[in-house]
């Protein structure tokens, strides 16, 4: 595993601790799902009611860019969950979270990497296209994809860890 022996490594590290706790992940997880869907929510009502003003959709824009943010964040600490867990306790005391541990690892790094995917085409979307009714119109037509995508994959990861953890037979 990652257990290392080292002066410079706090095992009894509380934060630590939180970060690595499956429902500590689940609540930031869940915390994440609703501002993306109020981002998303606004987003449909903007298009459909044509949002005028580049004040109102860069504001929106800038909400967008969040989600990049937000998933890139919570991808790594997800994919984190095991290294931290392998710091904090031995082997055997992490063998029953071992399920999670790989789920965290898997959905982790599909969620980081779909918001780098997210920024990436942001950045470039707000480099080409000046004009803020088209900006709105390519964002919501590239990025909504890619932000219902994610959204699968955080209420699928939000279920998993709240899930309890399956203990194993010695």
């Amino acid at each position: 595993m990652y257990r290392k022996n080292s002066s410079l490594v706090p095992t009894n590290h509380k934060a630590a601790k939180y970060l690595s706790n499956s429902y500590v992940l689940a609540l930031l997880t869940w915390v994440i799902v609703l501002l993306m869907g109020n981002i998303m929510v606004k987003e449909i009502f903007a298009i459909i009611h044509h949002i005028e003003g580049d004040q109102e959709v860069y504001k929106l824009f800038k909400q967008e860019q969040t989600i990049s943010v937000m998933l890139v964040a919570l991808g790594v600490l997800l994919e984190g969950r095991q290294l931290l867990l392998g710091w904090l306790y031995t082997e055997d005391e992490i063998q029953n979270e071992q399920d999670k541990n790989l789920a965290c690892e898997y959905y982790g790094f599909i969620i980081m990497s779909i918001g780098l995917i997210i920024e990436i085409i942001d950045q470039f979307l707000a480099f080409t296209i000046q004009d803020s009714e088209w900006l709105l119109i390519a964002v919501f037509s590239i990025n909504y994809p890619l932000n219902l995508y994610a959204l699968a994959m955080l209420i699928t990861i939000g279920i998993k860890l709240l899930q309890p953890s399956k203990k194993t037979k010695h």
